[in-house]
């Protein structure tokens, strides 16, 4: 199936694959294949294989679960993680469509947009520093000057490192403007989420190794 482009579904339900099986390049255009109750070989490869859009609608939401949750069972049982998390990954996207509370969609699009569900270093890696750096802009905007500044943002965004508040002058932080403050909370908080992220993204790209 190499290079082959699929503009219908595609089902190989039950179907026992005994020998290696190729959809490199392959171009699932609006479907993703339907695997359930098929045993696929070790020799399966996905390589470069181009999927489905993320769904828009319930019907086509609950295709793709389905479809995207049997090849990830599939791919655990033959211990390909790294196309287990890749199906993972698809699966959370479709089922957010599924999902009626509003908490739950908007902290599943904020898990995917700031580290695309743990398994990019890149995102969270930019996010702190451009935090980091518009926290250090804005605090020399408020009258800090941007040694202070830039280790004022740096505890608050990681407080546990020995560059604590207490080398700064209280003083100055004292005259800190209502949005400088407010950014310096927003920091507080961005920090160690990033940071975990950053740690889950990293763990999870050598787990998958």
């Amino acid at each position: 199936f190499e290079r082959s482009k699929f503009l219908k579904i595609c089902t190989f339900n039950n179907a026992k694959l005994f020998n290696k099986t190729k959809f490199d390049n392959a171009n699932f255009v609006n479907f993703v294949p339907d695997f359930r109750g098929a045993s696929l070989h070790e020799a399966t490869e996905f390589y470069g294989t181009k999927w489905p859009s993320p769904p828009e609608d319930i019907q086509s939401a609950q295709s793709q679960v389905s479809a995207y949750e049997h090849l990830r069972k599939e791919m655990d049982r033959l211990k390909r993680n790294n196309d287990e998390f890749m199906f993972l990954r698809k699966e959370l996207r479709a089922r957010r469509v599924l999902t009626q509370n509003l908490l739950v969609k908007f902290l599943d699009i904020l898990y995917e947009f700031l580290s695309d569900y743990g398994s990019s270093i890149a995102k969270p890696m930019a996010w702190m520093g451009a935090i980091l750096v518009l926290g250090t802009i804005i605090f020399c905007k408020a009258g800090l000057n941007f040694g202070t500044s830039l280790l004022f943002s740096l505890s608050n965004m990681f407080p546990f490192l020995p560059i604590g508040k207490d080398f700064i002058d209280k003083k100055e932080l004292s005259h800190l403007s209502s949005p400088a403050e407010a950014f310096s909370i927003a920091q507080m908080v961005a920090g160690p989420i990033l940071l975990f992220l950053l740690i889950l993204a990293v763990r999870n790209m050598f787990k998958i190794r």
